[in-house]
Parts: C-alpha cells; sequence; structure tokens
C-alpha cells in the first residue's frame, strides 16, 4: 500500500482535488475494454454523485485523443484525468486514493489483472460479467458484478459503492483478504507445487 506521503505527491503530480470521489479504471485503452461505455456511464454517475472523477490509467497515444473528444462531447473534460500507464509506487498511490476500481470488459477476458491488483490493495471492483472476472471478484462481497452493455445496471453499482463509504471499505477489506487468500505468490507457488508433485 502507498504511504500518506507518497499518496499527497501523486495529488500535487495529477493536479488532483482531494473533495472528488475517484473512480480508478486501468490497462489497454481499447473500446472492448469498456472505455467508452465507462464514459457513458459517467454522465450518469454524476448526475447523483457530482464530485464522481474518473481516473484512466491507459496509454498516451491515439486512442486517448479519441476518448478525450469523447469526454469532451459528453461534457466531462473535467470529471477525467487521463494519467497515462502507471507502475510502482504510483500505480499503489492511484490504488490508495480511490474510492473503488472498475473492469467494465466487453469481451471475455480469461482473468483480468485489475481486479487481483485491486482487491490486494483493498478496493472494491465492481467488474464486467463477460470473462473470468466473475470467478474473482464475488459478486456483493468484495466488488459487484455486472453487465457493462446494461450502463444503468453496472453505474447503479458504482453510484452504490461512492455513496456508501463503509459499504466500500468492507468489501475492500474482503478482496484484499480473498486476494491473500487466493491469489499471493506463496498460494501460486503451493499450487504450482501440487500440481508438479513437488
Amino acid at each position: 500500500r502507498a504511504s500518506s506521503g507518497e499518496v499527497e505527491d501523486l495529488f500535487i503530480k495529477l493536479k488532483l482535488n482531494k473533495n472528488k470521489k475517484f473512480i480508478f479504471f486501468g490497462g489497454r485503452g481499447m473500446s472492448d475494454k469498456g472505455t467508452e461505455v465507462l464514459l457513458e456511464m459517467l454522465t450518469d454517475i454524476k448526475s447523483e454523485i457530482p464530485e464522481a472523477h474518473m481516473l484512466m490509467a491507459i496509454g498516451k497515444d491515439g486512442y486517448q485523443e479519441s476518448l478525450a473528444k469523447l469526454a469532451n462531447s459528453l461534457g466531462l473534460k473535467d470529471s477525467i484525468s487521463f494519467t497515462g500507464l502507471m507502475s510502482g509506487r504510483d500505480l499503489a498511490s492511484l490504488f490508495s486514493l480511490s474510492y473503488l476500481v472498475v473492469v467494465p470488459s466487453l469481451t471475455m477476458d480469461p482473468a483480468p489483472l485489475m481486479n487481483m491488483q485491486a482487491m490486494a490493495a483493498g478496493k472494491p471492483v465492481v467488474g464486467t460479467c463477460f470473462g473470468g472476472t466473475s470467478e474473482i471478484v464475488i459478486d456483493g462481497v468484495c466488488g459487484y458484478i455486472a453487465n457493462p452493455y446494461n450502463q444503468k445496471a453496472f453505474s447503479g453499482r458504482i453510484v452504490a459503492l461512492l455513496k456508501d463509504q463503509e459499504l466500500a471499505f468492507k468489501m475492500g477489506n474482503m478482496g484484499r483478504k480473498i486476494a491473500e487468500e487466493k491469489f499471493s505468490l506463496v498460494k501460486y507457488g503451493e499450487r504450482l507445487a501440487e500440481v508438479y508433485g513437488f
């Protein structure tokens, strides 16, 4: 987890407003990852949570530019921060300052790493019903599983967590516990040992 000093440094580096409620998306910037749908959802989210703010850690390329144009057309220019791809302590700080993490893939991703990273960081996940996310994120326990094509339902789950910090904290703690029990390096090592008979 990031220290308070590291989080403070990132607030300054990204020029973020501490009064916002941050939603974090990280990964490859592609339409099949649900990024465009996610921006459309943000308009509904902000109608209920005006202080909602999206952090998008994707590569700084032509696709990011097209997303920025879409954000502008939706009136969301000041409600999204494109951070560029992050790693190490900066990535840990992004998790720390976020209320929740979203994985809105529209495709059959087998096991999006962002789910496990979010859970290890103690953050609830609102994740897609497609692919392997529902095998990682336990619906109603460490986050929610929803269909990103049903934007109202998906954004409603995000709003529920933004409105209830106690629930978000509880789900985040459960996610961390599950990550430690199922997805840690120690657990992977034990499973490999079982498979290969060590």
